[in-house]
């Protein structure tokens, strides 16, 4: 599988923004949201479809190129750290059809699962060939969450989240009340899909987002083009309550 960094390594500039089409947004839930996530558990499985448009400056908006894809998470056991914490590996497989260009991209992270209040500490990332890089924990996504938290790191690379509202999203799975945060992870460094600052919507009954926002920039040798997708939670294993809202 071709990844991002190969595919479009030779691409300079490339602008993506995520957009919510599709996706209906009230700053009022209809209850307050839980405080709390669920806790992200081996076997669970989250599905993403990608809708959009790529456009470059002077083209027509009717002659866009349409953009589609899907992501795919899944969550598998990463052994033990040598504290005897079990480490859960997400592994994340995207493909993104741009035209007639497809672009893959296939990488893992693994995570501790804190006990109280059950954060997410990012501890290595594994690339396509299964090598992995191992850094300090950092708090990648927090288990207690309020409007206003915040956590940025500078080393071993630029990671951010903060929490900084309230929605009721819909999605293909239905409508949830979600926290709305803002999220930079650069990671994988030389990928500008995932450095790019973008906006998630995580919903607590699943630990997981259920729609992401984002811009960045790219471009096709010597064109610059403007991307615009939506990526939706279009399916999970994990059970979704009648009542999300």
């Amino acid at each position: 599988m071709r990844s991002y960094v190969r595919v479009i390594g030779g691409l300079t500039t490339l602008s993506v923004v995520l957009s919510l089409v599709g996706c209906s947004k009230s700053e009022s839930p209809v209850r307050p949201i839980s405080a709390t996530t669920r806790a992200v558990q081996v076997g669970d499985y989250y599905e993403y479809t990608i809708r959009g448009t790529a456009i470059k400056p002077g083209m027509d908006i009717e002659d866009a190129l349409s953009v589609t894809g899907v992501v795919r998470v899944s969550v598998s056991d990463g052994g033990f750290t040598p504290n005897d914490d079990p480490i859960l590996r997400f592994e994340y497989l995207t493909t993104l059809r741009m035209g007639e260009q497809l672009l893959e991209s296939r990488f893992a992270l693994h995570y501790v699962q804190g006990r109280n209040p059950r954060d997410l500490f990012l501890i290595a990332y594994e690339d396509e060939s299964g090598a992995l890089t191992s850094f300090a924990p950092i708090v990648a996504v927090p288990g207690l969450w309020n409007v206003g938290y915040s956590r940025s790191y500078t080393e071993p690379f630029v990671y951010s989240f903060a929490v900084v509202g309230q929605d009721v999203v819909r999605t293909p799975q239905g409508r949830f009340a979600a926290w709305r945060c803002l999220v930079r992870s650069q990671v994988r460094a030389n990928d500008p899909l995932e450095n790019a600052v973008r906006t998630v919507w995580y919903a607590p009954q699943l630990g997981m987002p259920v729609v992401a926002q984002l811009t960045t920039t790219l471009s096709v040798g010597e064109d610059n083009w403007t991307v615009s997708i939506t990526q939706q939670l279009s399916f999970t294993t994990v059970p979704i309550p009648e009542t999300n809202l």
